[in-house]
């Protein structure tokens, strides 16, 4: 553990502060997690793991706009193993503390898969893309080359994405995260924000500048309303023209979407599977 003293923490709160105030105190009382944080250290071997995704009940019980995602996904994998994990099954490939899975009734799904995503992707490496991410181009171009990477959010204390996370096995960032989450859950037994996953990332990376230099490695790749990611959301709210559907696949290959958008969007998402001819 590296000795951290109050003289830090209190320039940690200040930099967060400057970086927004949005739930300031709440997000500084997390700086005890990051404190608690061992040296980083560079993964000795850059090895990459499968896709991992997860639906709590299974694929087949997964709202149809899920199926067409996770569909999506298989199709412009390439050669990549694709895991889908869920309920009964991810016990084979993760072994979560005790304390996590005895609190498991305190965590939304969303939650709990905060937790498996970081310690799966520290643990054996690889891409989380949550089941609501739809795919209509290659992704290697970000996973066959880069150590670390998630979408960016820099106008807002959240930092980052975490629906489209890759990193190497054993990466500094992805190790801090999954501590950190292991570290609140044995402390709490409630969940002390929504965003908590994100709040702890920026505790660690403004407290320590290893983490950080790391993060400002990742290319600048913008999530949040205003990013590419999210324009097929937006347009299939808005009625989607296949001629739009191609100008927003050109941008980006990668759209985050939801199975809570509406019976209208959802209508229109049905044309997703023809258009990229899956």
């Amino acid at each position: 553990m590296v000795s951290i003293s109050n003289e830090q923490l209190a320039c940690a709160r200040s930099r967060m502060q400057q970086r927004s105030r949005i739930d300031l105190e709440l997000r500084a009382s997390l700086l005890t997690y990051a404190a608690k944080l061992a040296p980083s250290q560079a993964p000795g071997q850059l090895v990459i793991g499968p896709i991992w995704q997860y639906w709590h009940s299974g694929r087949d019980n997964a709202p149809e706009i899920c199926r067409t995602c996770l569909d999506s996904v298989c199709h412009f994998a390439a050669d990549r193993p694709i895991t889908i994990l869920d309920d009964s099954s991810l016990h084979q490939y993760v072994h979560l503390p005790s304390h996590i899975l005895a609190r498991r009734g305190q965590m939304s799904i969303t939650h709990f898969s905060d937790i498996l995503r970081s310690h799966l992707l520290a643990e054996h490496g690889g891409t989380w893309i949550d089941a609501t991410v739809f795919l209509s181009g290659s992704i290697e171009h970000i996973t066959s080359n880069l150590p670390f990477f998630a979408l960016t959010r820099p106008n807002d204390p959240l930092m980052l994405s975490s629906w489209f996370m890759h990193s190497v096995r054993g990466h500094p960032l992805m190790c801090a995260l999954r501590d950190m989450l292991t570290d609140y859950w044995q402390e709490n037994e409630l969940l002390l924000h929504y965003n908590l996953l994100h709040f702890l990332f920026e505790c660690a990376i403004t407290l320590h500048s290893g983490l950080r230099r790391s993060w400002e490695r990742t290319p600048f790749v913008l999530s949040g309303e205003h990013g590419l990611a999210r324009k097929l959301q937006a347009a299939l709210r808005a009625g989607l023209s296949q001629a739009f559907f191609h100008e927003i696949c050109s941008q980006t290959p990668v759209h985050k979407l939801s199975w809570k958008i509406g019976n209208t969007a959802l209508a229109e998402a049905e044309k997703l599977r023809a258009w990229i001819r899956m």
